[in-house]
This record gives C-alpha cells, sequence and structure tokens, in this order.
C-alpha cells in the first residue's frame, strides 16, 4: 500500500516534484514509438522493389546515353538530343519524390555522372533557344510582319509556326523554361545547376519582366481606345434590360 501511494505521489498531481516523472514516460514511450515504426530494416518486398527500379533506371540510363553518342556523330543541324525533362525523370522520382541515387545508384557511379552532365548540356541549350526564339519573336511581331513562309511549305505548318511564334512572344514559353529551370533547384539543389546556367535564368527572367512589362503597357492603350464607347456602351445595355421589362409587362 505504501509502495503503490509513493508511485501515485509521483505521477499526480501535476506538479515540479512529478515532471520529471512524466519526462521519462514520455521519453520512454517516444524511443519505443520511434523503434518500431521507424528503426525497422526495409522489407524484403521493399528492397526487391527498389533493385528494379534501380535496374529500370540504369537501363534507361545507358540508352539514353547511346542515344546521345549516336545524334553526336551527325550534323549539329540534323541533331535530335533528348528533352531535358525526359533526362530529369532518370535523375529525380516524381512518384516518391527523391533522388533515384536513392534506389542504390551511387552519385559518383559512371552513368549517373553522365546522365547529370548530359541533362546540363541540353538544359543548358533548351533555355538558350527559348530566350533567342522570345527575342526573336518579338521583334518579328513588334516590327508588324515577318517574312512570308515558303511556298513549298504546307498550311498545317504555317499554322503550327505562327502558334510557335506567338507562344514565345507572349512569354510563355520562357516562363514555362524560368519555372523548369526553378523545379530543378528545388529538386536537385541549388548548386546543380552551373554558372551558365543560372546566369542564362537571370538573363529569362529579365527577359520575362520586360515583356509582362510591355504586355501591361498594351493593355492601359487598349483601355484608353475603349474608354469614350464605355458610356455608350453602358446606355445601350440599360436600355436593351429597360425594353426586355417592358415586353415582359405588356
Amino acid at each position: 500500500m505504501i509502495l503503490f501511494t509513493y508511485a501515485t505521489n509521483m505521477l499526480w498531481p501535476l506538479s515540479a516534484d512529478s515532471a520529471p516523472t512524466w519526462i521519462a514516460c514520455m521519453v520512454v514511450t517516444g524511443t519505443i514509438w520511434w523503434n518500431s515504426f521507424y528503426n525497422q530494416p526495409p522489407l524484403e518486398s521493399m528492397k526487391r522493389q527498389n533493385e528494379t527500379k534501380k535496374k529500370e533506371i540504369q537501363d534507361m540510363m545507358r540508352a539514353v546515353l547511346h542515344y546521345t553518342e549516336a545524334e553526336m556523330l551527325k550534323k549539329e543541324t540534323d541533331r535530335q538530343l533528348p528533352e531535358a525533362s525526359r533526362v530529369l525523370e532518370l535523375l529525380w522520382d516524381d512518384t516518391r519524390e527523391l533522388r533515384t541515387t536513392a534506389f542504390g545508384i551511387p552519385a559518383t557511379h559512371d552513368l549517373n555522372v553522365k546522365t547529370e552532365a548530359l541533362f546540363r548540356r541540353v538544359h543548358d541549350k533548351e533555355l538558350k533557344e527559348t530566350i533567342r526564339k522570345t527575342s526573336g519573336a518579338r521583334k518579328s511581331l513588334g516590327k508588324g510582319a515577318s517574312k512570308p513562309p515558303p511556298e513549298e511549305v504546307e498550311g498545317a505548318a504555317v499554322v503550327e509556326a505562327l502558334k510557335e511564334l506567338g507562344e514565345h512572344e507572349s512569354g510563355e514559353k520562357l516562363r514555362e523554361a524560368i519555372e523548369f529551370a526553378e523545379t530543378v533547384e528545388k529538386h536537385l539543389g541549388s548548386t546543380f545547376l552551373p554558372a551558365t546556367t543560372r546566369s542564362l535564368l537571370v538573363e529569362a527572367r529579365a527577359l520575362a519582366a520586360r515583356v509582362t512589362s510591355d504586355k501591361s503597357k498594351n493593355w492601359k492603350s487598349l483601355l484608353v481606345l475603349l474608354g469614350p464607347l464605355v458610356p455608350t456602351v453602358l446606355s445601350t445595355i440599360t436600355l436593351s434590360v429597360v425594353i426586355a421589362i417592358m415586353v415582359s409587362h405588356f
């Protein structure tokens, strides 16, 4: 009975005297909980799944690198290098939101190192191309004229070319390129992109800011032109509503 009373006094009432006992209980309980859920060896099924994923990624890396080597033997105008977004899938797993090295591929492995280098190369090229096309589209549409398409170009190709021109002129493609670069920095780390790419990213953001500013000026100019028409439009709408009410009553 005395022992039970002593144990009870150690827990209750809550006070400075019982605090050490409660802290000790929480530490022990937390340790048991952490050990039960987090400090467990991975399941065999998870190991097999990671091994399968590792092999798939490595096989894909080999295929992409082999394809790139074959393309690099062609003339520069005929090369079709893999897209940066496709190469990124070999370095970052969107499903589990982690680096593919987590599946057991060493960061220093030859395949991983070459894939990272390939990504930096194609990403740098795509960002340069987007900046160039955006600047060119703004100049072309800003002059109000562009070169007529060759006669042998099909109508569908002309429509596609004009669509691409509009997407670059509006800054849509440029904003997508900036967002992609920011996603890469978020997933792979701010130091993953080389200094040349970060310089291009600064240039891209400055160009995007100019595009946004020009669009804002265009909207303001349009509002100035439409301003005198606003009273007429409002009067027309009001008269239409009045006429509709009178027709419904009479």
